[in-house]
C-alpha cells in the first residue's frame, strides 16, 4: 500500500493513496511503480510503503519514508512511440500539466489523418494509448 501525507502539517495523518499488487515470494528483483496523480503545486509530501502480506500481516517501515516537493505538476510532453519501428501495436505516452482538451491523430508521411486516437477532456497526469493498426 502507498501511502501520503502532506509535510510539516501537524493536522496531517498518513492516508493510504493507493495499492500495486506484489509478485508474491520470488528469488528475482521485481521493480513497482505508483504514481501519485493528485497532488498541488509547491506542496511538499512524504511517501511510505505499508506491506501487506497474504494473511494480513503489516510492515511500514518508517525510516524509508521519501520527501517530496512538487513546484509544478509536470510540463507538456508527447514521448516517443514503443516499439518503434512496429508491427501491429504500440504504445503512445504523453503528460499534461492541467486537465485539457486532447486530441491524438496518426498522420501519413502526407499529414492526412490515418487515425484519430483521442478527441475528449483529460486530466493532469501521464497518459498511455496503445495502437492497435489494422491489418490491410
Amino acid at each position: 500500500m502507498v501511502e501520503r501525507k502532506v509535510y510539516a502539517d501537524a493536522n496531517s495523518d498518513w492516508t493510504s493513496i493507493g495499492f500495486v499488487n506484489g509478485a508474491g515470494n520470488s528469488k528475482v528483483i521485481r521493480n513497482y511503480t505508483f504514481t501519485d496523480t493528485k497532488v498541488a503545486v509547491n506542496t511538499t509530501y512524504e511517501y511510505r510503503l505499508r506491506q501487506i502480506d497474504i494473511d494480513g500481516t503489516q510492515y511500514c517501515a518508517n525510516d524509508k519514508i521519501v520527501r517530496v516537493l512538487f513546484d509544478r505538476v509536470g510540463a507538456l510532453s508527447l514521448e516517443q512511440n514503443s516499439p518503434n519501428p512496429f508491427t501491429n501495436t504500440t504504445r503512445i505516452g504523453f503528460n499534461l500539466p492541467k486537465t485539457v482538451q486532447v486530441k491524438l491523430e496518426v498522420l501519413d508521411m502526407y499529414g492526412n489523418v490515418v487515425k484519430t486516437l483521442i478527441n475528449e477532456e483529460r486530466s493532469a497526469a501521464h497518459h498511455e494509448i496503445v495502437w492497435k493498426r489494422q491489418q490491410r
